[in-house]
């Protein structure tokens, strides 16, 4: 049996931060070194829309090892579907969570918590 969809999208996330950050270490929330910051997810949308896009949405903390927050971030993506059907909305959910992966590294660079 696969993982649960709130593990495919962590795990995908981190794989894409590792690429973007490569000089950042990243570990699970539950596994996290004394000195290690830890982002948490809170998913509230991940469907696609009748208007022909899917939408990524909901928000995320940056919390240090002592579990203070140190940011807290909102994010609201969104991609067209190419065509009708499961596969194209597949596609598209995927484009708007690497976007947000996106959007999360640049904010982890611009705040300075990642290289």
């Amino acid at each position: 049996m696969g993982d649960t969809l709130d593990r495919q999208l962590e795990r995908n996330l981190r794989g894409e931060l590792a690429q973007a950050l490569p000089a950042s270490r990243l570990s699970r929330a539950n596994n996290t070194p004394g000195d290690a910051l830890s982002i948490r997810l809170d998913v509230d949308e991940f469907q696609g829309r009748y208007d022909g896009y899917a939408v990524v949405s909901g928000q995320w903390q940056l919390r240090d090892a002592d579990n203070q927050l140190l940011h807290l971030g909102i994010f609201n993506q969104s991609a067209a579907l190419s065509d009708d059907g499961y596969p194209a909305l597949v596609r598209a959910l995927g484009q708007a969570w690497s976007n947000v992966a996106d959007e999360i590294a640049q904010t982890l660079q611009n705040k300075g918590y990642a290289r």
